[in-house]
């Protein structure tokens, strides 16, 4: 009888994103060892029913000696005798002892700044025992390739890996400047797909809807300023509409607090720090009729592909790779950082009834074709057949 693979997982045991890639595998023969790259108070639902389920595939989540909160922090002590103490808690140690130990198949990162960087720290000769998987999230290249100790760092990652996948092909090209001479894995979503069918069903036009939904992330790498900025607008011109904006951070809910009371009325908020289920958020999208989303850079974007597949007409900013997406064919607005073209595109699509219904249309057609949930599913298990 053949030996069950073993992957140990190096990612954020708080992130949907990956307890949604898990979970493709479920039904599988693998044993994911699940090592947290960050801290993080707790571990994101949809994990914690992975670990307790009864499917084929078996979950752990790896802590550091049982002293729950303490691991996550261990790595920001200064003081060199705590450092000393607490040096078989720190995050990295932890993982060399744990690969020393054990023979796992696959050693995959999830991410660069966390799951990768900490990956470098790994002696290279106790990772010739297994093959070596680097998946890219977001901007984890493209944001941080400029700056110099980042572009160290990155380099060093892509060395260790004998295997590299993303999102975007904006990246895979990105990876070979940065020097990675391994093999490529399936352009396919972080998250893992969409199951079309079970949303699909009862949703209504796009132009029967009186949903606009805002992706609330401020902070480095977020600029949701520029639609919140924009609702007193909106709402004069447009006042049978109403507003909800998720993943909302600390500066995007001050700037919240400053709009009028009659926009404050119609406008739900879910702050970042309250996770929303994958079915809640997509439920959102169902009742949306346009999606905003701003950043100073981006991958794909998750909040762009649920637009596409939901029929939430989606307006995203050119730092992303959504323009990739219209080159598959995808009805979107890709717009530069610019709050004069964010208000035209954002009222062209409020008022336009024949615009966001086809685009709707158009967009399920590339739902259909890249994001249908058993497809990418079918993709992704390529990663642990190698």
């Amino acid at each position: 009888m053949n030996q069950r693979p073993a992957v140990l997982v190096i990612g954020m045991a708080d992130s949907i994103h990956l307890a949604r890639w898990l979970t493709q595998f479920a039904d599988t023969d693998i044993d994911f060892y699940i090592f947290p790259s960050k801290k993080y108070r707790y571990k994101n639902e949809e994990l914690t029913k992975l670990i307790h389920s009864p499917r084929s595939a078996k979950y752990t989540l790896i802590t550091t000696l049982n002293v729950g909160f303490i691991t996550g922090y261990v790595d920001f002590i200064k003081f060199e005798l705590l450092a000393k103490i607490f040096y078989r808690l720190k995050r990295s140690n932890k993982l060399i002892e744990i690969i020393k130990k054990s023979n796992f198949t696959y050693i995959h990162a999830l991410e660069f700044q966390g799951a990768g960087y900490l990956l470098n720290k790994v002696p290279e000769l106790l990772l010739d025992k297994s093959k070596t998987i680097l998946t890219n999230w977001g901007s984890d290249i493209f944001y941080f390739r400029k700056m110099p100790h980042h572009a160290t760092q990155i380099r060093k990652s892509l060395a260790l890996a004998d295997y590299y996948s993303a999102e975007c092909e904006r990246d895979y090209d990105l990876a070979r400047e940065f020097g990675f001479i391994g093999r490529t894995l399936p352009c396919i979503p972080a998250a893992g797909g969409i199951d079309l069918k079970k949303y699909r069903a009862n949703a209504n036009p796009p132009s029967q809807r009186n949903q606009l939904i805002i992706k609330g992330y401020g902070g480095t790498f977020g600029r949701a300023d520029i639609p919140i900025n924009l609702l007193a607008q909106i709402e004069e011109e447009f006042p049978s509409f109403n507003f909800f904006v998720y993943s909302l951070s600390k500066d995007m809910f001050q700037l919240i607090k400053t709009l009028p009371p009659r926009v404050k009325k119609k406008m739900r908020i879910s702050l970042i720090r309250n996770k929303i289920s994958h079915n809640q958020m997509i439920n959102e999208f169902l009742r949306s009729r346009v999606y905003v989303g701003c950043s100073e850079t981006d991958g794909i974007s998750t909040s762009y592909l649920e637009a596409l597949a939901t029929g939430a007409y989606p307006i995203q900013t050119s730092t992303s790779c959504a323009s990739e997406w219209v080159g598959r064919g995808a009805a979107s607005s890709i717009i530069p950082l610019n709050s004069k073209v964010a208000l035209e595109s954002i009222r062209e699509a409020l008022r336009n009834n024949s615009l966001v219904d086809s685009a709707c249309e158009t967009n399920f057609r590339v739902a259909q074709k890249y994001l249908e949930y058993d497809s990418v599913k079918e993709k992704a298990f390529e990663f642990y057949r190698i």
